[in-house]
């Protein structure tokens, strides 16, 4: 539920929507940053909460945190943000706290403006992979439930793959080969070679060799 105007009026909302259970950030998902809670606003929120009796109310933590990485430096921000999640929660008197452990990402890991950006809880991500904003890396269907639980359901991309903005890469299958370059907005099922170029070309999505000068020419960002 939309916590615009501050976290009370997600309560308000979900009263209006005759809701019986809640789930709200307490902050920007896809920052690290978080705006402090004052304690007008928790106890705000607290009462609205008591006086509407909508029950259980949980938060889902951000985007960005991912405990399951290799990356030191990456985990122990991670942890860091996580506890900070599980603070503000208890401050609200929130049931608890939402979260997806993470992508395994290797090192080098460069995202130029994150919102928008969905990584995929089974995602494998290589060493020296760039991604810009609005990029998905997600699984081709949800049908089967629990089902799925456990199986990889989301992309691998390996090292040195550059993603452009909008791209959408879906399938616990596919692989996007070393050394490739996704165009913007392009929209991907199916595994890319190593060192390809992928774009479209009007209404078709190209695949290009980046080893075929000839191809590398044609393609432009």
């Amino acid at each position: 539920m939309s916590v615009a105007g501050g976290l009370p009026f997600a309560i308000a909302r979900a009263h209006l929507h005759e809701c019986e259970a809640l789930q709200i950030f307490t902050k920007n998902a896809n920052q690290w940053r978080a705006r402090p809670l004052g304690d007008d606003e928790i106890a705000a929120f607290r009462h609205a909460a008591a006086d509407t009796g909508i029950q259980p109310i949980v938060s889902h933590a951000s985007y960005l945190i991912n405990i399951a990485t290799t990356n030191p430096a990456l985990r122990a921000q991670s942890l860091a943000a996580l506890g900070e999640e599980v603070d503000r929660a208890e401050a609200l008197g929130l049931m608890g706290v939402v979260l997806h452990p993470g992508a395994r990402i290797g090192s080098h890991f460069f995202v130029d403006h994150g919102t928008g950006t969905v990584v995929g809880e089974t995602a494998i991500i290589g060493n020296h992979v760039k991604m810009y904003h609005g990029v998905t890396l997600g699984a081709r269907s949800t049908s089967g439930g629990q089902q799925l639980r456990g199986k990889k359901r989301h992309p691998t991309i390996e090292d040195r793959v550059t993603i452009y903005p909008g791209a959408t890469i879906l399938g616990g299958e596919t692989v996007i080969g070393a050394g490739s370059t996704i165009g913007g907005n392009v929209f991907i099922m199916d595994s890319v070679a190593p060192n390809s170029l992928v774009i479209y070309d009007g209404l078709d999505m190209r695949v290009l060799s980046k080893n075929d000068k000839n191809g590398a020419l044609d393609f432009q960002i």
